[in-house]
């Protein structure tokens, strides 16, 4: 799909005022689904192409030796939420790098696509 070039480009400071402006229709925008699961599933925003697997992925970095308790509950913790986490909804349509159309996918993990904001 083409769309016209944009008569301004817009960017944000942060992806939470990127995300604001899509959900205010002033364009789209890209984003990791875990950031906008809430939004999705309230219909404060779509995402009519699905997602995509990215390699992007986070870590806790703990100093060496054994951990101390508030570390370790707070790993705990966010393993926890991780594995609670929505997987990102299944698309009936999925474009690969070329940006031909590749049929039918699921796609279960980190994710993209709310698209990019212009207006």
């Amino acid at each position: 799909m083409r769309l016209p070039h944009a008569p301004e480009d817009r960017e944000f400071e942060h992806l939470f005022y990127m995300l604001e402006a899509a959900a205010a229709g002033l364009g789209v925008g890209l984003s990791p689904w875990i950031y906008v699961a809430g939004d999705i599933a309230s219909g404060r925003l779509a995402a009519p192409y699905g997602f995509v697997p990215t390699p992007a992925r986070f870590f806790l970095l703990l100093p060496a030796g054994p951990p101390k308790t508030a570390a370790a509950a707070f790993r705990e913790w966010l393993v926890e939420e991780a594995a609670a986490a929505p997987a990102p909804p299944t698309s009936a349509l999925q474009i690969d790098r070329t940006g031909e159309k590749a049929g039918t996918a699921a796609f279960p993990d980190a994710a993209e696509l709310v698209g990019r904001t212009h207006n």
